[in-house]
């Protein structure tokens, strides 16, 4: 990183200074009823660059709460070592481009102005902590704009080279920010591991042949076959589970789905019955079957949960799943396919987020 930060050996008091990503700054503005830098207008020409910018962009939504916006500098350069007293003065942006030349939004509604510190040949840290406004952001970035004020005239610096040279590391220069809740992560659909047919509530179930060709990689269809296969006669429960799950333990639920790869031989005939999770190895929830009939062709079902989840652990075990039951309405010996079972978790996670100081907005 090159040498970057504020000249200000023979500065007067009562001027601002933006930062620049590549220089250290010898050019101040006099105040203006207050420091002019942060201007609140992103710099983005070539080579220059007057903010932090967050690595990547970010989707989703901060909380109405504290942030800590920390900048921090260190006395080097050619001279006495005297003294002088500044502090940081913070500007926060979003924008869709990484350059933040388009599309920019201020989030603060002004300057964000740190504690004065004196510029010492040991870090000093200029902080500012407070409350802002939540806000979302949709594949944006985070801009913060940086500036350096002078509250007293340096004393005994002896050189206009001496420089509060910014610091930058995992405990110099960051923000912190209030809790972050991504938009929604979604798992990759898993497939079952292990599944059977189980006796149904009544007297009639059928069983399923080869339930565990439901199973993933088994590329081969389980049937439920009865011949003949009554009239109103109701199916055992294909029951799926083994998904293997590995869900962080502070995320939040916000919608289970499972899929099922179906099909049967006779047009109306086999009909979803019950669709259950099932938690512990037992049936759980409410019932997700609308009463479809399966089509004569391949297709996928879904089936969606999005209130009264299962906790974390138990969607991570092993006896996490889902099972399903069918009736046939038409008779004459209907057979119904199942090729795949598969689920689908959707969550969030949310927490506060160090954001370390990124350089180079604009290069």
């Amino acid at each position: 990183m090159p040498s970057v930060g504020w000249k200000v050996g023979s500065q007067a008091s009562g001027y601002s200074a933006p930062f620049d990503v590549n220089t250290n700054i010898a050019t101040w503005t006099a105040n203006s009823g207050g420091p002019v830098h942060p201007d609140g207008s992103i710099n983005t020409g070539a080579n220059v660059g007057d903010c932090w910018r967050t690595a990547v962009p970010l989707s989703g939504s901060f909380a109405n709460a504290s942030w800590t916006f920390q900048c921090s500098i260190i006395k080097t350069g050619i001279g006495a070592f005297g003294s002088a007293d500044g502090r940081a003065i913070f500007r926060l942006f979003k924008s869709a481009t990484e350059d933040g030349s388009s599309g920019v939004t201020e989030i603060t509604s002004g300057q964000l102005v740190g504690s004065t510190e004196l510029v010492t040949t040991s870090q000093t840290d200029s902080i500012y902590t407070g409350t802002i406004d939540a806000f979302t952001v949709t594949d944006e970035y985070l801009f913060i704009q940086v500036g350096w004020e002078i509250i007293t005239a340096a004393t005994g610096m002896g050189s206009g080279n001496t420089i509060a040279s910014l610091r930058k590391g995992t405990t110099a220069s960051y923000i912190i920010t209030s809790d972050f809740t991504q938009t929604p992560t979604q798992t990759a659909y898993l497939e079952a591991t292990d599944s059977t047919s189980i006796d149904g509530t009544g007297p009639d179930d059928v069983a399923w042949a080869s339930p565990d060709f439901a199973e993933a990689g088994e590329g081969l269809s389980s049937q439920f076959i009865n011949t003949p296969f009554a009239l109103d006669e109701y199916s055992d429960y294909l029951n799926a589970e083994g998904f293997g799950f590995s869900i962080d333990s502070g995320a939040t639920i916000t919608k289970i789905t499972a899929q099922l790869l179906r099909r049967c031989d006779g047009a109306s005939a086999v009909q979803d019955d019950e669709i259950y999770l099932v938690v512990g190895g037992s049936a759980s929830g409410s019932n997700k079957s609308a009463g479809a009939y399966w089509s004569t062709s391949w297709e996928i079902a879904e089936y969606e949960w999005t209130s009264s989840f299962p906790t974390i652990s138990e969607i991570n075990a092993s006896n996490f799943g889902f099972r399903i039951a069918v009736v046939n309405r038409l008779g004459g010996g209907e057979i119904g396919f199942v090729d795949q079972m598969r689920i689908m978790i959707e969550y969030t996670t949310s927490s506060s987020v160090k954001l370390l100081a990124i350089l180079g907005v604009g290069n």
